[in-house]
């Protein structure tokens, strides 16, 4: 069982997760489409896992999520003058919500 507590810390560890790690919500073609089918895709960090990416997006949206599917995005190279770099590590979280529920992440104009 869990205590109380511990319902408490992993509550501001999801505020924590919500301020920090979730970067953006991804609005590619794609992503749009799969609006329709209750999925939503995020950018987060790459050292959260699915568990914790559900306690954060419940506890933000109000919603109910059935599943998280997540994937490590590639590493792109960035060119500033003789000096090659990378871009930072992300990943993709892709949130099934329940029927029932929908986030509104474009309010009418």
């Amino acid at each position: 069982m869990v205590s109380e507590a511990n319902k408490i810390n992993m509550s501001s560890y999801a505020d924590y997760i919500l301020l920090n790690d979730i970067k953006q919500i991804s609005t590619t073609k794609k992503s749009l489409w799969s609006l329709e089918n209750k999925k939503y895709t995020f950018l987060v960090s790459p050292i959260l896992t699915k568990d914790l990416i559900k306690l954060a997006v419940e506890k933000y949206f109000n919603v109910r999520v059935i599943k998280v599917n997540t994937s490590n995005m590639p590493t792109k190279k960035k060119f500033v003058g003789k000096y090659v770099g990378v871009k930072s590590k992300m990943k993709k979280a892709i949130v099934t919500l329940d029927k029932a529920y929908e986030i509104s992440l474009f309010t009418d104009i």
